[in-house]
C-alpha cells in the first residue's frame, strides 16, 4: 500500500507514523465515541450471545447506533487478543490502544490508496507533482490525523468514503454510488446529501447515466438496510431497527440537533475551514484547482472537488454543526488544492515558482508546529482518564504490598469507585477498568450511576457504598459551588458524618498563554537557539518549555478516599 512511484513515499510513512504518535501520546477516548469503544469491550468480552452484560442496555445514548462498525473492529482485534494474555493484563487498556491502531492504520492507508489514485489517473509529467503536493496538504492536517484513529462514527465511516472515492477518481461513479449508499445507510445518514451532490456534478458533467446512477445508490441501499436490519435489530432486541434512520428523524425530522448548539450559515467556511486547513494554502488553492485538469482522461478531481463543496454549502443549511460533519469533503477539496498547486508550479515563472515552493514549505514547517501544539493541547482533555490510571495504579500497588504480608487478609475487600458524568465523558472506558480477579486482596466495582434523585440520597444513602470518587468537584473551594451540585458530586462533603480526602489532582487543558510566543518573536536569539535545538542538537528541551508555558494547564479532575469520622 505504500507508495513506491517515487523518492516521496516517505510521507507516507511519516503519515503512518505521526498516526501512531498521536494515539500514544493521547491514548483516551472522549464521550463521542464511546458508544464504540464501549460496544467493542463487549463484543471482545461477551461474544454475541450473551448481551444482557453489554453497556449499551444502561447506557444506550440519545439515539441508537450501530454495532457493525464495532464488529468490524472487534474482529480484527480478535488476532491480538490471542498474543495478549488477558489473564495477565490488570485492565485492557492495551487492547484499547490495538483498536484505535487498527483503525487509524485503515484510514491511513486509505488516504494513501487515494494518493496513488491520484498519481495513476494523472497525465504523465504531472502525477508525481500531483500525488506530492496531496500529501504534503492532506497527511499534514491535525483533524485528519489526531481523529484517524477515534472511533468517532464519522472516523468509522471515513474509510468507506474513501474507498468510494477511489473508484470515482478512476471514473467508475456506479461502483463508488454504490458504497456510499451502503455507508449511508449503514454508519452516517447524512452522507445521502453527499450522493446528491457527487450525482448531480457527475450526471451534470456526462460522466454517469442517470438511470445507472439510480439504479446503484438503489442496491447500495438496499443491501446497507438488510445489513443493519439484520445486524442491529438483534444486537438492540428491537425490530425493525435502522440506527441511523432513526438518528435522521431524530436529529433532522424531529429538529433534536438544535438542543446542542446553533451556529450561523456560513460557520463551516469562515470558522472551520480555518481550523481545517491550517495554514489556509488548501482554499487559496481551489479556484486554480477547479479550471485546471491534470486527469489523463475525464477531469475527476474537479467532479469529487466541487461536489465537496457542495456538500458543505448544502450542509450549512442545517443549523447544528460539527467539523466531523464535513469531513469526508475534506480529501476531495484538498485535491483541488493539490491540483491547483500544480498549475501554479507548471505555468509560473521560474522566480514566482520558487518563491511558491518556498511558501509551501514554510507553510508545511507552520503546519507541523500547530499540530505539535494542537496535539500536546489536545492530550490535555482526557483528564478522567488520567484520574482513573492514577488510582487504579494506586491500588494495584496497595495490592502488591498486600501480597507481601505476613498479615495477608484472607477474603477479597470490595472496593467501590464512582466516576461522575464529567469523569465518564473525559476518558473513561471499560478497558480501563481493573479486571475483575486480577487482584488477590481487592474485588473491584465500577459507579456510573448519573440519577440525580440516586445521588442526593433520596432512594438511600448510595454514597455508603463507594470508597473513591473521582470528580470534578474541588472541595478546596467548595464555596463556589450550590448545595445541590456538591450533593450529588460528593455527597457528604459538609457536613461531619462523612469526611472525603482529596488524594490526587489531575490537570487538564486550561487555555493558552501567548506572552511566551511574544516573547520569542521579539527575541531573534531565541529564535535562532530554538531552530538550532531541533534542527543540529536534536534537543527538544527548549521546545517542550515552550510548549509547557504556552498550553495553560489547571485542575481538573480530582480523586477522593472515604475515611468515617
Amino acid at each position: 500500500m505504500i507508495s513506491v512511484k517515487d523518492n516521496w513515499a516517505i510521507l507516507d510513512i511519516l503519515l503512518v507514523g505521526s498516526i501512531l504518535l498521536h494515539i500514544y501520546v493521547s491514548p483516551y477516548t472522549k464521550v463521542e465515541e464511546s458508544f464504540n469503544i464501549q460496544a467493542i469491550y463487549d463484543l471482545n468480552k461477551y461474544g454475541l450471545f450473551d448481551l444482557s452484560k453489554f453497556d449499551h442496555n444502561e447506557f444506550p445514548g440519545a439515539v441508537k447506533r450501530t454495532f457493525i462498525g464495532p464488529m468490524i473492529l472487534a474482529l480484527l482485534l480478535k488476532p491480538f487478543t490471542f498474543f495478549m494474555d488477558e489473564s495477565k493484563l490488570v485492565t485492557l487498556l492495551d487492547y484499547q490502544l490495538v483498536v484505535r491502531c487498527i483503525l487509524g492504520l485503515i484510514n491511513g492507508l486509505m488516504l494513501i490508496r487515494l494518493r496513488n489514485t491520484l498519481y495513476n489517473i494523472s497525465v504523465k509529467g504531472l502525477n508525481r507533482k500531483l500525488s506530492i503536493f496531496y500529501g504534503l496538504f492532506q497527511y499534514f492536517q491535525f483533524h485528519m490525523v489526531y481523529y484517524a484513529s477515534r472511533t468517532l462514527p464519522n472516523f468509522i465511516a471515513l474509510p468507506f468514503v474513501i474507498h468510494a472515492l477511489n473508484f470515482c477518481l478512476q471514473g467508475d461513479f456506479i461502483t463508488g454510488f454504490t458504497w456510499l449508499a451502503f455507508t449511508t445507510i449503514v454508519f452516517r445518514v447524512e452522507l445521502c446529501i453527499f450522493i446528491f451532490c457527487l450525482g448531480f456534478v457527475s450526471i451534470l458533467s456526462a460522466q454517469t447515466p442517470y438511470d445507472f446512477a439510480i439504479l446503484t445508490i438503489f442496491v447500495g441501499s438496499v443491501s446497507g438496510i438488510l445489513a443493519t436490519l439484520f445486524v442491529d435489530s438483534y444486537m438492540w432486541d428491537q425490530f425493525p431497527c435502522l440506527p441511523e434512520l432513526s438518528s435522521f428523524y431524530f436529529n433532522v425530522v424531529q429538529g433534536k440537533s438544535k438542543d446542542w448548539g446553533v451556529e450561523p450559515f456560513g460557520a463551516y467556511f469562515f470558522k472551520y475551514f480555518k481550523t481545517l486547513f491550517f495554514p489556509p494554502i488548501v482554499p487559496s488553492l481551489i479556484l486554480p484547482g477547479l479550471f485546471f485538469n491534470t486527469c489523463s482522461k475525464v477531469n475527476t478531481i474537479r467532479t469529487i472537488g466541487l461536489s465537496s463543496l457542495l456538500y458543505v454549502f448544502l450542509m450549512s443549511f442545517q443549523p447544528h454543526k460539527e467539523w466531523r460533519f464535513i469531513i469526508y469533503a475534506i480529501p476531495g477539496i484538498t485535491m483541488l488544492g493539490a491540483n491547483g498547486a500544480v498549475y501554479v508550479t507548471t505555468r509560473s515563472n521560474k522566480i514566482f515558482k520558487f518563491f511558491f515552493n518556498v511558501f509551501i514549505g514554510i507553510s508545511t514547517v507552520t503546519a507541523i508546529a500547530s499540530s505539535t501544539f494542537m496535539l500536546y493541547a489536545s492530550s490535555l482533555n482526557y483528564p478522567g482518564g488520567t484520574a482513573l490510571q492514577i488510582l487504579n495504579e494506586r491500588l494495584i500497588d496497595k495490592d502488591f504490598s498486600l501480597n507481601n504480608d505476613l498479615f495477608m487478609p484472607t477474603n477479597k475487600k470490595n472496593i467501590t469507585i464512582h466516576m461522575d458524568v464529567p469523569a465518564c465523558m473525559t476518558g473513561i472506558t471499560l478497558f480501563g477498568e481493573i479486571q475483575p480477579d486480577s487482584l488477590k486482596n481487592f474485588k473491584i466495582a465500577y459507579d456510573k450511576t448519573e440519577n440525580t434523585t440516586v445521588l442526593l440520597g433520596n432512594e438511600g444513602n448510595i454514597w455508603g457504598n463507594f470508597d473513591y470518587v473521582i470528580t470534578d468537584l474541588d472541595i478546596d473551594h467548595i464555596s463556589e459551588y450550590n448545595e445541590q451540585i456538591i450533593n450529588y458530586k460528593l455527597y457528604g462533603a459538609m457536613d461531619e458524618t462523612q469526611k472525603w480526602l482529596k488524594t490526587g489532582v489531575v490537570k487538564g487543558f486550561g487555555g493558552v498563554n501567548i506572552n511566551p510566543l511574544m516573547e520569542l518573536v521579539r527575541n531573534y536569539n531565541l529564535i535562532i537557539k530554538l531552530i538550532e535545538d531541533i534542527l543540529i542538537r536534536h534537543d527538544l528541551d527548549f521546545a517542550k518549555r515552550l510548549l509547557e508555558r504556552v498550553v495553560v494547564q489547571r485542575d481538573m479532575m480530582f480523586i477522593y478516599d472515604k475515611a468515617e469520622v
